[in-house]
């Protein structure tokens, strides 16, 4: 498939002054004349159910970017007593990903089921970092205690992010559902 994305007015028109605790303020600065991102992605996979209860499914897939907007600073302007810092726009920035993504259901009697799900995500920018873990796993149980009352525990684990400084971390959530009879 093919996507395209056309700058923003901000990011083409408008120039924005933005708050700041000190005498610097950031001023967000339309760039005209960007290009449209650009997106091409390639994706294969399969789904199988062998059972009634049971399914699991794969995907791998292939992103290519190019001409992605990001910001840069541009040089600084002083109108006394203020600093003035003017963040730009440009299409700087591609990149190419690919990983796979696989799912596993299954119903383990008629009011619970779980479900399973792997990604892996490679990406190749150029001239940024990475922003989107490697590693993804997640496992959801989910519970029809009656007609009313539903219950959800869902475990999560995802990959650190070094170009952030975030550490990887595990997420656990518990939800409990009430419907009301109408």
């Amino acid at each position: 498939s093919r996507a395209v994305r056309t700058p923003s007015r901000l990011e083409s028109d408008y120039e924005v002054l933005l708050t700041s605790n000190s005498n610097v303020f950031p001023v967000l600065t339309g760039t005209p004349g960007l290009d449209s991102e650009l997106l091409l992605a390639y994706e294969a996979g399969v789904r199988i159910q062998p059972v009634d209860f049971f399914s699991w499914d794969v995907a791998a897939f292939y992103n290519d970017y190019d001409k992605l907007i990001e910001t840069f600073t541009g040089t600084p302007f002083v109108d006394a007593p203020y600093v003035f810092l003017p963040l730009l726009f440009n299409n700087s920035v591609n990149s190419r990903t690919n990983g796979f993504e696989s799912v596993v259901n299954c119903d383990m009697t008629e009011n619970w089921s779980i479900q399973g799900s792997y990604s892996f995500l490679v990406t190749g920018l150029q001239n940024a970092g990475s922003t989107s873990p490697r590693n993804q796993v997640s496992f959801w149980s989910s519970w029809d205690i009656s007609r009313d009352w539903r219950a959800d525990l869902i475990w999560r684990y995802v990959d650190e992010l070094p170009e952030l400084n975030i550490d990887s971390y595990n997420a656990m959530d518990v939800r409990l559902e009430w419907t009301p009879d109408a």
